[in-house]
């Protein structure tokens, strides 16, 4: 245990009693996991030297984010045009709906859309849902009414029907856009519900995601290509189908090969450099530049999306090693994200086996927190602070463990009375019964007497909180070293939850210091 010294050093771990409704996380900055630095230090360093110019890149696996670069200002949080990487989301959302059981892959169009053809001399008689998915339905192009936000998708579905069909279903592959509006119509009559809702359903307020809508129409989305979202909000979704907390009975069924031989590739938009194939809504990747053996067992799956605006955003997840990762650049094309993407997967697995600690929403005993050692400041944790010095502190010799710990300072310092720290932490699968502890280790320095110290554990379910538990602090007053622990439990959830959201601080101290170091959050 490292001494407090004389300086304004402490560790907290405390939340200022305000009412339980009023977040401070106003940027929703993510919750990252804390990183190694020396574990991470050589994709660090690949990531700085090809240096893609406004990108972010994120890494993670089932416990959650492990590794966080941002280039020239884009983060996480950026929003950003996704472009193909819609049709894994797209497709998602259809295979929720097969897996409910509202739909079947085996589904023909004519089952929804009262005006498709059911001769069975047609072959678009005998389209299914699967290969309208899997883009082997037969049709081909990019009809404009497609991208047409104000336009009818039902009209479009019968110009599509009409004027796109040129081959059998099932003997070739031509990645058109064509295939996801039929789907999604589909989707919509077999509901009753617009797309957008479709999708907050299925994925969206499963994972947590703050984006309202995926596409910007509602009346007639781009589903092959239309979506917008942070490659935070992606994220959530990558994590959730690598945990298996998302189409868990399903997720192998998209991932199947549906392009392998004796089906033809007419046409593919990798086929200049690479010979991937195709599952449902998604890329199974190939090394090299022809399909080979080895690749008939998925390794790796991916939806990159590039387009007119210049974004390059890919997404993929590596099945063989557990992880997922995005790079997401502003402007620059698909084509630098690709490259990044599979110069860093090598790197990322060695990083990866070096072992990190647990992360948010696996469901699992273990920590839940993130940068819960305040090692990486302004990463994680939202702060309502006064003036310096309160905020994140860094001396090595004088905190609890790391480099850094936070310090909130009285008002003759900080210049209020009342301050915070505060993170959510997105939980899948959170029950009636589950239960929460959160610790933390702090230190004082001419800790006034007067006021409240304490933390604050609130369980959400969207925007409605669900549990709220407080507790305040009791220990020491005056100056002492990291000797004092709190625990708060909230022993038992009364309803469900996706959201856990943990506030630490103070409130009318008077005079002195707190400081607040390891502080962790674990599911009981």
């Amino acid at each position: 245990m490292r001494p407090i010294a004389s300086v304004v050093v402490i560790a907290l771990a405390a939340m200022v009693l305000a009412p339980a409704g009023g977040s401070v996380w106003a940027d929703h900055i993510p919750p990252e996991q804390e990183e190694d630095a020396q574990q991470w230090e050589v994709v660090e360093a690949y990531v700085n030297n090809f240096s893609l110019d406004n990108s972010v890149v994120m890494i993670g696996n089932a416990a959650g984010i492990q590794y966080v670069n941002r280039q020239d200002g884009t983060t996480e949080n950026s929003v950003l045009t996704i472009w193909s990487a819609s049709k894994w989301l797209t497709a998602a959302t259809v295979m929720g709906l097969v897996e409910d059981g509202v739909m079947s892959l085996d589904d023909n169009p004519q089952d929804y859309i009262t005006w498709w053809t059911d001769d069975p001399a047609d072959p678009r008689s005998q389209i299914t849902l699967e290969q309208l998915l899997s883009m082997t339905a037969g049709f081909w192009g990019e009809p404009l009414c497609i991208f047409d936000g104000n336009g009818d998708p039902e009209e479009c579905a019968q110009r599509i029907h009409d004027l796109w069909h040129i081959n059998p279903a099932g003997e070739t592959f031509y990645y058109s856009s064509t295939h996801m509006h039929i789907a999604g119509v589909m989707a919509a009559k077999a509901t009753g519900s617009d797309f957008n809702t479709l999708f907050r359903q299925q994925i969206g307020d499963v994972v947590g995601m703050d984006s309202e809508a995926l596409y910007v129409s509602d009346t007639n989305p781009f589903l092959a290509g239309g979506g917008v979202m942070t490659a935070y909000d992606y994220s959530l979704f990558l994590r959730a189908l690598v945990a298996g907390d998302l189409l868990a009975s399903s997720h192998d069924t998209m991932s199947i090969d549906r392009t392998a031989a004796p089906v033809e590739i007419l046409y593919s938009p990798v086929q200049s450099f690479t010979e991937w194939h195709y599952g449902l809504g998604l890329w199974r990747e190939c090394p090299g530049t022809t399909w080979t053996a080895s690749c008939d067992e998925p390794r790796i799956i991916s939806s990159g999306g590039g387009g007119s605006t210049g974004v390059g955003f890919f997404p993929w997840i590596d099945l063989e090693h557990g992880y997922w990762g995005i790079v997401a650049q502003e402007e620059g094309g698909l084509g630098p994200s690709i490259e990044l993407a599979e110069g860093i997967r090598p790197l990322v697995i060695e990083a990866l086996e070096a072992g990190q600690p647990g992360g948010a929403g696996s469901g699992e005993s273990g920590q839940m927190l993130f940068n819960g050692g305040f090692e990486t400041a302004d990463l994680a944790w939202a702060a309502s602070i006064g003036q310096a010095p309160s905020g994140y502190f860094n001396n090595p010799a004088r905190v609890l463990g790391g480099d850094q710990a936070f310090l909130f300072s009285g008002p003759g310092q900080s210049g209020t009375t009342t301050e915070s720290i505060t993170q959510s932490i997105a939980v899948v699968n959170g029950a009636i019964g589950d239960g929460y502890r959160l610790d933390a280790h702090w230190g004082g320095l001419n800790l006034g007497e007067d006021g409240f110290i304490g933390m604050r554990i609130i369980l959400k379910n969207g925007d409605e909180s669900v549990d709220v538990q407080t507790c305040l602090y009791n220990g020491s007053r005056g100056s002492f070293e990291w000797t004092d622990v709190q625990s708060c439990i909230l022993e038992a959830a009364t309803g469900a939850h996706d959201t856990v959201e943990v506030i630490l601080g103070w409130l009318d101290v008077d005079t002195g210091f707190i400081g607040l170091d390891d502080t962790s959050l674990t599911r009981q």
